[in-house]
């Protein structure tokens, strides 16, 4: 998840690979990480209203061996020149503003690591916010980059709708997740995976944009034989 989430990686997660950075450590585990902030709890405010799924099907190819294939970075050390992507944040297509947010998220990460943006898709004062806020200013102290790239998009399934809160079921395609330095050197790599989410748009009043309140490790989705 973007964002994906993104993406976020969870904190332990980012402390193990960085410290393993600092100390000069270019390993590679097959192990699976949570994106975003696993401690987080899920708020009680949802109601079961409707249900959707959205899957697009463009890919985008896995970074180099050893090193992100086009890593440019601007002068301003941590930040590249990449334009942030669009983003989607109102109206009633979730599935669409999941992705959008997500991949402004990922764009964070991945080519802008700046807290002062965290704002733009997460909700501000929530625990995922001050995640992600805490992740950004750590990759810009280290020079470093969290980049993902997934096999495919993510689907997204809407659980619940209530007027201000919706709560959506999401699973990400991992192909890899890296810890990337400014000039794309690859720290650390991880997938592929299928990674699963319980995920929370939270927005003030009908009138003001959706957010990110969480993104929380899931569980598969269990199916039903008929």
């Amino acid at each position: 998840m973007t964002q994906r989430g993104r993406h976020a990686l969870a904190a332990g997660a980012l402390v193990a690979l960085f410290a393993a950075a600092c100390g000069g450590v270019a390993s590679e585990h097959a192990e699976t990480h949570a994106r975003r902030s696993p401690g987080a709890s899920v708020p009680s405010r949802s109601s079961p209203t409707s249900r959707s799924t959205s899957t697009s099907t463009s890919t985008r190819p896995a970074p180099a061996t050893g090193r992100v294939a086009g890593a440019r970075v601007a002068a301003t050390g941590s930040f590249d020149i990449t334009p942030p992507p669009a983003v989607v944040d109102r109206g009633s297509d979730y599935a669409a503003i999941v992705h959008s947010l997500d991949a402004y998220g990922d764009w964070l990460a991945a080519h802008h690591p700046d807290p002062r943006l965290v704002d733009r898709a997460y909700a501000w004062g929530s625990q995922l916010w001050r995640d992600v806020r805490s992740q950004l200013a750590d990759e810009q102290r280290l020079h470093q980059h969290i980049v993902e790239v997934d096999r495919v998009p993510p689907s997204v399934t809407v659980r619940s709708v209530r007027t201000n809160v919706v709560s959506l079921a999401a699973t990400e395609f991992l192909g890899t997740r890296a810890v990337v330095t400014d000039d794309g050197r690859v720290l650390q790599r991880v997938g592929p995976a299928d990674e699963h989410y319980l995920v929370m748009l939270f927005r003030t009043s009908p009138s003001m944009p959706w957010r990110f309140e969480l993104i929380e490790p899931a569980g598969a989705p269990v199916e039903v034989q008929k």
